[in-house]
């Protein structure tokens, strides 16, 4: 049957995006999101040991930039399978040369296009239209002590959100800038 992802790096902070392959027949289609046999090399042995699911009503919403440290590093497969997104990856990674250097890229339900997420990078996203869905697998566990929030609207970082946001909760919009003592994981 072939290969039914693609695997591309895309930017210059070692994110990949996953081109998915659909079947199209007259019925629509199908379309495998996740396969543990090609994903082996990407995921570098380590099982999806949890998958959810983020539903956001408003066009302009913001959600992020979150990551867990210690050992609940995780990566994560992020995938659109409503309306459309701005997704976002910070690299936090303390002793790489693109430290606190951001890449987005849109991702929406109709492009069959997902992003890898490795552990070492917060990640976030904007709504781009009303009623998105997000599906995210991920390599670890959540656990409330490990998780951590850099600002969306970091200065040092520097996002380039498309729209003005309309939305977003209030433990990410009372985040604090990261200062000169922040390292990184």
């Amino acid at each position: 049957m072939g290969k039914r992802f693609n695997f591309t790096r895309k930017n210059r902070n070692s994110s990949h995006q996953i081109k998915r392959k659909k079947i199209i027949d007259s019925r629509g289609f199908f379309e495998r999101i996740y396969c543990r046999k090609e994903f082996f090399t990407l995921l570098k042995n380590k099982n999806i040991k949890q998958i959810n699911r983020a539903y956001t009503i408003k066009k302009a919403t913001l959600r992020g930039m979150h990551y867990q440290t210690g050992g609940s590093l995780e990566d994560k497969i992020v995938t659109c399978i409503k309306g459309k997104v701005f997704d976002v990856i910070v690299d936090i990674r303390k002793n790489s040369k693109n430290f606190l250097k951001w890449y987005g890229t849109t991702l929406d339900s109709q492009s069959n296009f997902s992003n890898f997420v490795p552990y070492g990078f917060a990640h976030g996203y904007q709504t781009l239209t009303d009623e998105c869905e997000i599906i995210y697998f991920h390599t670890d566990y959540y656990y409330k002590q490990s998780s951590k929030i850099i600002s969306c609207f970091d200065p040092k970082i520097g996002v380039q959100w498309p729209l003005k946001t309309r939305l977003i909760s209030i433990k990410d919009k009372e985040k604090t800038f990261v200062n000169n003592s922040f390292e990184g994981i």
